[in-house]
């Protein structure tokens, strides 16, 4: 992308439902003694969003099962993306006992009008402050499809959720993940644009460490896209999605002690007119 600086009133967006404050690590003399229990903290693996969008919403996830107080760090490293395409500061987020909700990371995206890479990345790190939080999932990577090619591009996003016994316990839980409602994972396939016309994909899971009809109900449908505006015809129109989900039934959650697990989503084009820059991507339950 052009190096054009931001706008000055990009340092006033606010960067998290609570506010993302400036790196100050704790520490002190003395020992502290550990909690009973973690707060246990995730962020999205990925989180993709069309060039246009000017902002992409990145969430940090926590579980209700321990609402200690908790805090990580933030940090943010430049991949393809640089700082001339997206602007998010480092910094820490909170919570306070009790406090069971998520935090969300406002990114500034600047669209430019040159043809790039179908895709520029960019890394979202957290790390735990202090004994009382745990990070289950510590790296979100953000991801740019660029709007200026003469290409409709698709991606497919990775997804994790965190199992609702965090790993541990003698049994299987009911609520596979505490996040989901009704244990529906949902897989979000994303554009670059509004599709010129209307399109259809084949969504379809396949293996990993999770197994088709035991942990999750496999998934082999067609995705019908609707058509977007401007199209070359008079009269208004109805504005197109620029992403469609994909959900996916979880039907068991993997054996109470294992690491994370996961199987995969893929997507492939059935109509022309469409490239599928990631065609595949990792469902992944967290321990």
């Amino acid at each position: 992308m052009n190096t054009k600086l931001l706008r000055p009133a990009v340092a006033a967006i606010a960067l998290s439902t609570a506010a993302l404050v400036p790196v100050t690590l704790l520490g002190g003399q003395g020992s502290v003694a550990s909690p009973a229990c973690q707060r246990v903290v995730w962020i999205d693996p990925q989180t993709s969003v069309r060039e246009a969008a000017g902002t992409m919403t990145m969430t940090v996830h926590t579980d209700g099962a321990c609402s200690v107080s908790g805090a990580v760090a933030v940090t943010t490293t430049p991949g393809s993306a640089t700082s001339a395409d997206f602007w998010l500061p480092d910094g820490e987020l909170h919570w306070d006992e009790g406090d069971t909700s998520n935090r969300t990371l406002s990114v500034v995206i600047n669209n430019d009008s040159l043809a790039e890479a179908p895709i520029e990345d960019f890394q979202v790190a957290l790390t735990a402050i202090g004994t009382s939080t745990r990070v289950a999932a510590a790296i979100g990577q953000g991801r740019i499809l660029d709007d200026d090619t003469p290409f409709l591009l698709a991606a497919v996003d990775d997804v994790a959720c965190l199992r609702s016994d965090t790993g541990i316990g003698p049994s299987i839980p009911t609520i596979i993940c505490g996040q989901l409602t009704v244990n529906v994972l949902p897989v979000p396939v994303v554009f670059n644009r509004p599709a010129p016309a209307g399109l259809a994909l084949i969504a379809y899971t396949s293996n990993g460490t999770m197994l088709a009809g035991t942990h999750y109900l496999p998934v082999n449908q067609f995705l019908a896209v609707g058509e977007g505006c401007p199209v070359n015809r008079p009269g208004p129109c109805t504005a197109g999605p620029t992403s469609v989900s994909v959900n996916v039934q979880l039907l068991a959650a993997p054996p109470p002690g294992t690491a994370d697990n996961y199987f995969t989503m893929n997507i492939v084009p059935v109509s022309s007119g469409v490239t599928v820059v990631d065609s595949s991507a990792r469902m992944t339950i967290l321990s």
